[in-house]
This record gives structure tokens, C-alpha cells and sequence, in this order.
């Protein structure tokens, strides 16, 4: 419709124009009239098309950059806190149980140190991967500052925590990361909360699995702990959750 506008619109002018400076309107002026706006129009569509496409491309990537941290693929602390704030909320209303945990790979400057700030790059994006391959669908997983990573556990008591820290420690563990400056090999300590009663914000489940960081790593690191406070979760907080543990 907007293409037959035009070519009148074109034939109209044409005509005005050659009335008012030839006193006539030869009929080659009405053709070439009616071909110009028959021949931009598909390549100004095009150009619309492909600005749209471009457009639409741009605004994914500024979604994906305001998600993700850079480095590593998964979310930024900002991004994490606020899908765990809604986490949380489902977790209030339905009664379930929740797990946060809390990772650092230890002695994590000696890599940077011994092989290079990119091997040290290589080696976070390793430990994401191994946490990654670790988690359930509905698990998240951020990065929460440096080399400390940070993931939430839905509908999960703190036993089920537990087992999931476990996991993820062992796997690290038994990897290696292959970089340029030589063979990696990273271990992580991972402190364990389970929400209760006494935790009222994802802040405040982030401060006690922190806690429980700093045991692990005054305690010899490439362990497990977890807040004695999560051992009354499952009794303080309701037995609504269905989900099976990890």
C-alpha cells in the first residue's frame, strides 16, 4: 500500500513540475515517474529489514551483557541476586527448603602468580564449567566477586546442600586445566547454608554460607562446611518442599 502511495505521489509531482516549467506533461516523465518509487521501495525495505535485524541483535547482546559476567558465561553477582530474590519469594510462599552455597578457589593468586593472568582467566572459566556440569536445570549459578562463585539450591534441604558441594569439590578436584603456561591444578572449599527461620533475605543466607567458607578455609581448604545453624532447617522452616536432593 505504502508502494502505490508513493508511485502516485511520484506521478503527481512529476506532473506539477512539468505543467509548470514545460506547459506540458510529456508521457516518458509520467513512466520514469512511476519507476523511481517502484525501484527504491524494495531496496528501502530491505534497508529497514536489515536495520530492524540489527537492532534486535544489538538489544540481545546488551541483555546478555547485563546477565552475565564476561569471563566466565554465568551470572554477575547482580543478575544472580535478583533471579535468587524471586527464588526466594517462591521459597516463602510455598514453604520449601533452600541451599545457598558459596565457593573460592583456593590459593587462587599462586595461579596468577606461577602461570599468568590468563591461564588464571582459563582456570575460573574452568572451575564455572566443572560447578556448571554439577547443577540441576532449575539450579543458579553467579559469580559473586574475584574467584568466588555463588549458587542457589531450590526446594533443597541442607543434607541435599551438602552432597551438591561435595560433588562439585570432587570433580574440581579431580580435573586439570590445560593452558599455555602448563597443567593447572585448582581445589575449591565451599561453605554450605540452609535456609531456617533466622535467615529473613538471600543477603543474609549469603552471609552465613560465608561463614562457612572461612571455616573451610581455616580448616585446610578442599573441604566442605557448612552453619550449624542450617542443622535445623528442615524442622524450622516446613516440609513443603518436593523436589528430590541433589
Amino acid at each position: 500500500m505504502a508502494t502505490f502511495c508513493s508511485i502516485f505521489f511520484s506521478i503527481g509531482l512529476v506532473a506539477v513540475l512539468d505543467f509548470w516549467i514545460k506547459g506540458g506533461i510529456p508521457r516518458e516523465d509520467l513512466v520514469i515517474g512511476a519507476l523511481i518509487p517502484a525501484l527504491l521501495a524494495p531496496l528501502m525495505l530491505f534497508g529497514f529489514v536489515r536495520l530492524s535485524q540489527q537492532l534486535s541483535r544489538a538489544e540481545a547482546q546488551l541483555r546478555t551483557l547485563a546477565s552475565e559476567d564476561p569471563l566466565t558465561g554465568v551470572f554477575n553477582r547482580r543478575r544472580f541476586l535478583e533471579l535468587a530474590g524471586v527464588e526466594w519469594a517462591r521459597g516463602t510462599r510455598h514453604s520449601h527448603t533452600q541451599s545457598l552455597l558459596v565457593i573460592d578457589v583456593d590459593d587462587f593468586k599462586s595461579v596468577n602468580d606461577r602461570y599468568g593472568h590468563l591461564s588464571g582467566d582459563q582456570t575460573l572459566r574452568h572451575a564455572a564449567e566443572e560447578c556448571r556440569a554439577c547443577l540441576r536445570r532449575t539450579d543458579l549459578l553467579g559469580r559473586y566477586g574475584g574467584d568466588e562463585f555463588v549458587i542457589l539450591l531450590p526446594e533443597t534441604g541442607i543434607a541435599g546442600g551438602v552432597r551438591m558441594a561435595e560433588r562439585i569439590r570432587e570433580a574440581v578436584e579431580r580435573s586439570e586445566i590445560r593452558t599455555p603456561a602448563g597443567t593447572v591444578h585448582i581445589t575449591v572449599s565451599i561453605g554450605v547454608a540452609g535456609r531456617h527461620l533466622g535467615t529473613l533475605s538471600v543477603d543474609a543466607l549469603v552471609a552465613e554460607a560465608d561463614g562457612a567458607l572461612y571455616k573451610a578455609k581455616t580448616n585446610g581448604r578442599n573441604r566442605v562446611e557448612k552453619t550449624e545453624a542450617s542443622d535445623r532447617a528442615p524442622a524450622l522452616f516446613g516440609t513443603g518442599a518436593h523436589a528430590e536432593d541433589p
